[in-house]
């Protein structure tokens, strides 16, 4: 893999379009994994590539300690499909590498020349992500009485680029019926001058505050109050996933707020899952919206829930 990505390095200057590496796990490594895996960071902080995209776990740890790249790990191999097709642009210059065995990776350099035929390219990372929020604006109105979608717009085109875990959050928080009590907020990343480390907040406040963009801070403390440690948090991630069979790649950080080297998306139909299965819990409130890039979530009106994605004013519900 080393040599394929220097090999890259000594061609890309014959190419005047986007110089791209792909990347999926090295695989039957055992123990040696993570170790293996690392040798990959100083290799391509020192590449020639404009863009990085990997999957697979071993390569997760390796994606967030790469410094100075644009470089964006996924869980989903279609995902990065869709988003390595949008890269392309002309006279670009691609590395694909990858194991054969244990790996979905092979399928995306199977399917990727067909694919470009036909398909609108040419985009920087910026462009990409403004087109998915452009494009990924959906609604659903769900009627309550039948159970019925009565109208749909763009229900298939629907995405983003954040995720679900405030939303999950909520619902496990609300499951658990906990007394009211007085939370002092930890130190994290996120922090400001408006959530600081010892501000003090209700346990029903911060719960509360899920339901309208919450800060990251706030998700970071809520789910903190919630999990002993990441693996418990993570669990109950999957298993939701799992059950309602959202999209795999729904819930892939912990703040679900959008960040470079995290590709998440979620879409209507995860929001209409979520809504069937919990409806008490979520009908408790006439409206919860999350979202930095573009408006996601519910509207309840009367007998009916509006549920969307990307809406970029939530004023839009009311037409």
């Amino acid at each position: 893999m080393i040599n394929a990505i220097q090999a890259f390095d000594s061609q890309s200057k014959f190419f005047e379009g986007h110089k791209i590496i792909a990347l999926g796990q090295i695989s039957d490594l055992g123990e040696q994994t993570d170790n293996v895996h690392a040798k990959l960071v100083p290799i391509l902080e020192q590449s020639k590539a404009d863009y990085i995209l990997c999957m697979d776990e071993p390569l997760r740890k390796v994606v967030n300690k790469v410094k100075g790249k644009h470089i964006t790990w996924y869980r989903n191999a279609q995902l990065l499909l869709q988003d390595l097709r949008f890269l392309i642009n002309q006279d670009a210059l691609v590395l694909m590498k990858s194991s054969v065995t244990k790996t979905d990776f092979p399928k995306i350099t199977r399917q990727l020349s067909p694919s470009l035929v036909n398909y609108r390219r040419s985009g920087a990372e910026t462009e990409l992500y403004e087109e998915i929020m452009r494009n990924g604006e959906a609604y659903l109105i769900y009627n309550l009485d039948t159970e019925e979608i009565e109208e749909e717009k763009n229900r298939d085109g629907s995405a983003t680029i954040e995720g679900l875990s405030p939303l999950l959050y909520y619902i496990d928080a609300q499951s658990r019926e906990k007394e009211n009590y007085e939370v002092f907020m930890n130190k994290w990343p996120t922090n400001n001058k408006e959530f600081f480390e010892g501000r003090k907040i209700s346990w029903e406040e911060l719960v509360d505050s899920m339901k309208d963009s919450p800060h990251p801070s706030l998700v970071y403390q809520l789910a903190h109050e919630l999990y002993r440690n990441n693996r418990e948090r993570k669990l109950f991630v999957e298993k939701i996933i799992n059950n309602l069979r959202l999209s795999d790649s729904s819930a892939i950080n912990l703040t679900g707020r959008y960040r470079r080297k995290e590709r998440q998306t979620f879409n209507v139909n995860d929001l209409l899952s979520l809504l069937k299965e919990y409806k008490v819990t979520l009908l408790k409130n006439d409206s919860f919206v999350i979202g930095d890039y573009g408006h996601h979530g519910f509207v309840k009106k009367e007998d009916k829930v509006v549920l969307f994605t990307g809406l970029t004013d939530i004023e839009q519900l009311n037409n």
